[in-house]
């Protein structure tokens, strides 16, 4: 039957190997950055506790006092932060804002209530700050990482269907071409030898056995 590479079947088997293996590397790279997405998208959200946490008090205490410096300081300290692309602090009739950064893009927008405890007048809101949460860098690292997964799953996949197909030659795919060999010839059925597979005795019959 000649090169067993020159085999159609086999490269058949091959192509359709490779095919399945790149779809269940899409499948898998799928399903990686999905979860990757979601742990960043609940880190995003984690970004209002930390500006609560952080800079809501010392905010509280600014506009209490009135220190109008100290609020753009601490609103710059804010605005640093790499997840946040545009915030609006409203306090009575005064309004500090910056950004966006990108007029265009989509932004999550989250609210931050300010208050402030006075020992005898008890607890005032004094204003409200809005953070323009951005999923820019999400999406930068999902795009970095596209390729790098993609091509490390197909590398699993393909080396696995590798591994597969060199045993399937070794148990099925050459026994298969001596039978179609040794049929092939002439007057094999009433003078040819008896056909004998090369292979390791097994318990039992199998296909092959059956056929031969």
């Amino acid at each position: 039957m000649g090169d067993p590479l020159n085999n159609r079947l086999a490269k058949r088997l091959l192509v359709w190997v490779l095919v399945c293996s790149a779809l269940l590397s899409a499948l898998a790279t799928t399903v990686q950055l999905y979860a990757n997405f979601q742990r960043q998208e609940a880190a995003l959200f984690d970004v209002k506790v930390q500006i609560e946490k952080g800079f809501a008090q010392s905010l509280s205490s600014a506009l209490w006092s009135y220190d109008t410096e100290q609020v753009d300081l601490l609103l710059d300290g804010i605005f640093a932060e790499a997840d946040i692309s545009s915030l609006k602090l409203s306090s009575d009739d005064l309004v500090w804002e910056r950004g966006p950064v990108d007029p265009d893009e989509q932004l999550q927008m989250q609210e931050v209530q300010l208050s402030y405890t006075d020992p005898v007048l008890g607890e005032t809101v004094l204003g409200q700050l809005e953070l323009g949460l951005s999923r820019a860098r999400i999406w930068s690292n999902l795009y970095a990482l596209v390729l790098v997964v993609f091509l490390s799953n197909l590398a699993k996949t393909g080396f696995a269907a590798i591994a597969i197909l060199v045993i399937f030659q070794r148990i099925v795919s050459r026994h298969l071409r001596d039978i179609a060999s040794y049929v092939s010839q002439p007057k094999w059925l009433t003078e040819g030898p008896e056909l004998k597979l090369d292979r390791q005795n097994i318990s039992g019959e199998d296909d092959l056995d059956a056929i031969s």
